[in-house]
């Protein structure tokens, strides 16, 4: 679907624009592929929008994305601490050829995986600095229930968690691995995760890497982007995801002055020492796997290893 050069949609968009009063009705809107991503299992891509001087997000709603359900706590938070601190949504969600999108503020500025060499070691520190502040301002928001794909759910987080390593454990990338030891994990996390008590839930981002961090080196602000994968949940559980970068092809300077900062303390070896969130690692190096295989992407030697040996840990309990 090439957005960009479809006449109807722009004329959809400036009209949409014009009702929410951001835009004139007589201005030329331009449309910027931006990122590409699959959407149904068909190519597609979020846009940036120009009209005038003035810029936008264009959002394409992808399978199981939770940025809907998230940005009115997003608003709140942009109340609570100070504008522009979040990207917010500027429209309804609408449809278009049984696709779904919504329009965003565009967070001026670039991303950390595209700043990588030219950033001096001051900014990257000031970079540090700021992302743990927007971290802290997400986790102040709170539920008393835990969420996933866009709703909460009355069910304990361990009992969620132990249907999913089940779901999770029968894709076919463990088809090589020994069927004895993946069902021996299997009923260890299950008797784990039935005997944990979770906390309190946190709005948990789930998604930290360089591409979703935007810093604006002129005005010195930093974003954070891309809340497809935010929930209320465990903020253990967004550590571990947060460890797992670590693992991932991203620039040395990020892991070199970020990682260990918004880690907070987490390292492989003390995440092992505790059973919930050894539990909450050996899920999510699994679900990494499946992610390589299902976009048909290499599996990283590293993690795959990971995996093998919280697999032969977690069988030998």
């Amino acid at each position: 679907m090439n957005l960009h050069t479809d006449k109807e949609f722009k004329a959809l968009l400036i009209s949409i624009l014009k009702k929410a009063d951001h835009i004139e009705g007589s201005e030329t809107l331009t449309l910027t592929p931006h990122h590409f991503i699959t959407v149904g299992g068909k190519p597609s891509s979020h846009y940036r929008i120009n009209c005038g001087r003035k810029k936008f997000f264009l959002k394409s709603v992808k399978d199981n994305d939770n940025t809907v359900f998230c940005l009115p706590y997003l608003q709140g938070l942009n109340r609570k601490y100070g504008t522009n601190k979040f990207p917010e949504s500027l429209t309804q969600s609408f449809t278009y050829k049984d696709r779904e999108f919504y329009v965003l503020e565009y967070m001026e500025g670039e991303t950390l995986e595209e700043l990588d060499k030219s950033l001096t070691e001051e900014e990257w520190q000031f970079a540090t600095k700021e992302l743990k502040n927007r971290l802290n301002e997400l986790h102040t928001c709170t539920s008393d229930r835990y969420s996933d794909k866009a709703e909460f759910y009355s069910e304990s987080f361990g009992k969620r968690l132990s249907d999913k390593f089940t779901e999770r454990l029968n894709n076919r990338v463990f088809t090589q691995f020994s069927a004895a030891k993946l069902n021996t994990t299997l009923s260890v996390c299950k008797q784990i995760l039935s005997k944990v008590k979770f906390p309190k839930a946190h709005l948990i981002h789930m998604d930290v890497k360089p591409a979703n961090i935007i810093f604006n080196r002129k005005d010195r602000k930093l974003y954070l982007i891309d809340f497809e994968n935010s929930r209320f949940c465990d903020e253990d559980f967004g550590k571990v995801q947060v460890l797992l970068t670590a693992y991932k092809d991203y620039p040395d300077s990020y892991k070199k002055f970020i990682l260990p900062q918004i880690a907070d303390g987490f390292t492989e070896e003390s995440t092992v020492k505790n059973d919930k969130c050894l539990c909450y690692l050996y899920y999510q190096t699994i679900c990494n796997l499946i992610y390589f295989d299902s976009r048909n992407l290499p599996g990283t030697k590293a993690m795959s290893n990971l995996f093998v040996k919280l697999m032969n840990l977690i069988s030998n309990r």
